[in-house]
């Protein structure tokens, strides 16, 4: 699978002038997950949950629903959102570099 799906961004753009960064959010269904694009102002103090991109193996084997797109990504990121997703947890807003760079 490719990993760069350069279109998926187009829903969240930058402002780099106002020094802005993407984040999706992990939202719950009723027997699946999907996530969704935000666009913040670092200075806004958004808290979010930062995932490392280097760890495991580099082929995308897995996909996600990403702002309404198929969108590949490593098992081992994969697991990890499942994991937050299963623990119920109350921020699930993330930076993540393999999907955010």
């Amino acid at each position: 699978m490719d990993i760069l799906k350069p279109a998926v961004y187009n829903s969240a753009p930058l402002e780099y002038a106002s020094n802005s960064i993407r984040l999706i959010e992990i939202i719950p269904t009723w027997n699946k997950w999907k996530c969704q694009f935000h666009t913040v102002r670092l200075e806004d103090g958004q808290p979010f949950i930062a995932l490392s991109y280097a760890w495991g193996s580099t082929a995308a084997s897995r996909s996600i629903n990403l702002a309404g797109h198929d969108f590949p990504i490593r098992a081992n990121l994969y697991n990890a959102l499942q994991s937050i997703v299963q623990q119920k947890a109350k921020l699930k807003t993330l930076l993540v570099r393999q999907i955010l760079s």
